[in-house]
């Protein structure tokens, strides 16, 4: 009997294991950090893009130039890891009272990300905003433009 009782216990962790085991889908969240409204794009590249670098053990994301709302107050970020995707959801939250528009910087971290390549998916208002691939690792530094 008590063989039995510990036969079934051992089966039944080891399928709660290989079930919770098999989904690789993590949430990850990166507080962001969303400049004024700046008067003119950012010196240096007028273009919008995202820079990518290595701080520590987090993945550094500096969204540059990105059009918002003028009355824009927050950002909120989050990110989902599946497989080599990785999904990134920048909201920005305004007031909704001002029909004009201006060049915002967003800066947040993606932190313990496996070293690997991935595809980056950056989502707005439910559409791909911007996609390109990188590789993840304690040298990398690139900048994608946003066309």
């Amino acid at each position: 009997m008590r063989k039995s009782r510990l036969w079934s216990c051992t089966l039944m962790l080891s399928i709660i294991l290989v079930v919770c085991g098999c989904d690789n889908k993590e949430e990850v969240i990166g507080n962001a950090k969303m400049s004024e409204c700046l008067s003119e794009r950012s010196v240096g590249n007028a273009l919008e893009s995202i820079r990518c670098s290595m701080k520590e053990n987090s993945l550094i994301f500096f969204h540059q130039n990105r059009m918002v709302s003028c009355d824009a107050e927050t950002c909120d970020v989050s990110a989902k890891v599946d497989g080599n995707v990785l999904t990134i959801y920048e909201n920005v939250k305004a007031k909704g009272e001002v029909n004009c528009t201006c060049p915002v910087n967003i800066e947040y971290a993606i932190n313990e990300l496996e070293q690997k390549a991935y595809t980056v998916k950056v989502i707005v208002a439910h559409e791909v905003y911007a996609q390109f691939e990188i590789v993840v690792n304690d040298t990398c530094d690139q900048t994608y433009p946003i066309e």
